[in-house]
């Protein structure tokens, strides 16, 4: 079960399904904004394949991350990473502001095995813009609301990229090749040629330095695309194959539940009925 919840929340205003590309390593996709409150005793939990940013706006509540709380409060921005188990729950109503988004640095999210709460303070006279920005609908508001709540972690977002970025920089070619979604014929011998290992080498280097192998890469950054398909796009199952380069619906499918668990369509109901 990819999450559950109890509780009603009432949504006030929403942006949703958007991507923005930046003119350099860091590849943003923003896929929801939405001003909400949360009913009395709402809980919420689930494994977030996606960074959440969260900012309150009335009302207390706590977060349960990896078995570590904190408790959320009025005027602070709260930020989680991608990949850890997370629980939400007020006693009382809340209400809130939340995005979903990924951001990633050489098609790594660079929030990947990042552990801890990032939270930053910001001055309550903000709450009313922010709201009227998503009110507008405009994506382009949408857009310019994300980065302004990211800038806040700019400090943050330099030490993590000036940790990873070297590496990043050594498997770049890798990288490159990986943007081809449709991978069927890539060999990892040339590409570790042209990195001047043999393939097992780069398969035993890689994996140290990244925890996973280089085809494990491929499939994770192929599933990664095939979620945002099933969340944000209506392509049936053998388009999303199709596209990202499977032999058929068949070996997608398959792939796909051996490594989430569950099966693409479950995957696209759940996700789309996943709640604040």
């Amino acid at each position: 079960m990819i999450a559950s919840t109890v509780g009603k929340f009432r949504r006030i205003s929403a942006l949703s399904g958007f991507t923005q590309n930046i003119k350099s390593a860091l590849d943003i996709h923003l896929f929801k904004l939405e001003h909400v409150i949360l009913e009395r005793e709402y809980c919420h939990q689930s494994l977030i394949p996606f960074n959440r940013i969260q900012i309150i706006i009335r009302g207390e509540g706590t977060a349960c991350i990896n078995e570590k709380k904190y408790t959320l409060k009025p005027g602070y921005v709260y930020l989680f990473p991608l990949q850890n188990r997370v629980e939400l729950f007020n006693k009382d109503e809340l209400e809130k502001i939340y995005g979903q988004f990924n951001i990633n640095y050489h098609l790594l999210d660079i929030f990947t095995n990042e552990r801890e709460l990032f939270f930053k303070k910001i001055d309550s006279g903000l709450t009313a813009r922010y709201i009227d920005m998503i009110r507008s609908g405009s994506f382009f508001y949408g857009k310019a609301l994300l980065y302004e709540l990211l800038e806040l972690f700019s400090a943050e977002f330099d030490k993590i990229i000036s940790k990873k970025s070297s590496l990043h920089q050594k498997f770049s070619s890798f990288f490159s090749q990986c943007e081809d979604l449709n991978m069927t014929t890539v060999s990892l011998a040339e590409i570790a040629g042209k990195l001047g290992m043999n393939e097992a080498h780069f398969s035993r280097i890689f994996k140290k330095k990244f925890t996973i192998t280089p085809k494990q890469y491929i499939t994770n950054h192929k599933l990664n695309k095939a979620k945002e398909f099933l969340m944000f796009s209506d392509m049936n199952l053998n388009a999303i194959s199709e596209h990202l380069g499977f032999s058929d619906q068949f070996h997608f499918c398959k792939v796909f539940k051996k490594n989430e668990g569950i099966s693409p369509s479950r995957f696209r109901n759940e996700m789309r009925n996943i709640d604040a």
